[in-house]
């Protein structure tokens, strides 16, 4: 006897997640727990984070150009869903490595 293929997601999910992929650029999107942050989405690398604001432009903070410390914070503020644009406006401001 062969085993049962597992079933796959419900297509309206599969739907949904591909437009957020496709709305985000493939980076995961931002909770926004407190409901009104100008940050989209998210990607986290080891060394770095790269955040999308709501116009559109996604800036690139590394160890490099933001410093270790700010960029880990930045990170689980970006995970937690709260708090991350309020930190790089506070904290951080012009200190990215790339705007694209």
């Amino acid at each position: 006897m062969g085993r049962a293929a597992a079933p796959g997601p419900a297509p309206r999910t599969v739907a949904c997640a591909f437009r957020a992929a496709r709305y985000t650029g493939g980076m995961k999107r931002y909770r926004n727990l407190e409901g009104h942050s100008g940050v989209v989405a998210y990607d986290i690398s080891p060394e770095a984070i790269a955040v999308k604001f709501t116009g559109g432009d996604v800036y690139d903070y590394t160890y490099r150009a933001t410093g270790r410390a700010r960029v880990e914070t930045m990170k689980a503020l970006a995970e937690a869903g709260r708090g991350l644009s309020t930190f790089i406006s506070r904290y951080v401001r012009d200190e990215y490595e790339r705007k694209r």
